[in-house]
């Protein structure tokens, strides 16, 4: 499986899974993703933008806000409005969901 940027998710999964990265979610998410299967992880979109807005606000108020939190709340905010909600976050990585979230108008 390739992304638009020619991204060997094989190996990147591989990378990844061997350092202080790895993690329950993150073979839920990728693992399954990588071989066609977007239903391991889930977990909606929306909730994720929820709760991504919940952090950013308790960082806000606390005089925490950190580039890399807005960036991710910024993101899956992004993926929300643009009608993603229900989908789960591990189908980000289908061709379709990504098409739909990254279109551009022309």
């Amino acid at each position: 499986m390739a992304d638009l940027n020619k991204t060997d998710w094989d190996k990147l999964y591989d990378v990844v899974t061997r350092g202080s990265a790895d993690s329950g979610a993150l073979r839920r998410i990728i693992g399954h993703a990588k071989q066609g299967d977007f239903t391991g992880y889930r977990f909606s979109i929306g909730n994720a933008a929820k709760d991504m807005r919940y952090i950013s606000e308790m960082a806000h108020d606390l005089d925490r806000d950190t580039p890399l939190a807005m960036a991710v709340h910024d993101f899956f905010d992004g993926a929300a409005k643009a009608g993603l909600g229900d989908k789960l976050v591990s189908q980000l990585m289908e061709s379709e969901t990504r098409d739909r979230l990254f279109r551009t108008e022309e």
